[in-house]
């Protein structure tokens, strides 16, 4: 089961397992639309974020978002 955690405008973070030290996250744009990446399946560690291509997209088509996103998960 899937648990929103933050939201920022245009994005919903949610969480939904962790396992092996590690959260397993998506983030989705709010709302959708058509022909833009929607979807981002990531997994953090407590310290950064895991090295899959969806990470490396979203920082490199959404910089600021990423960096909303790691402020969010750094915060204690």
């Amino acid at each position: 089961m899937m648990r929103e955690i933050a939201r920022t405008a245009g994005f919903v973070l949610f969480e939904y397992s962790s396992a092996d030290g590690w959260r397993n996250l998506k983030l989705a744009r709010s709302p959708q639309v058509r022909g833009i990446k929607s979807n981002w399946w990531l997994g953090w560690n407590g310290e950064r974020l895991s090295r899959k291509r969806d990470a490396r997209v979203l920082e490199e088509d959404e910089p600021e978002v990423f960096s909303w996103l790691v402020t969010v998960l750094t915060q204690p």
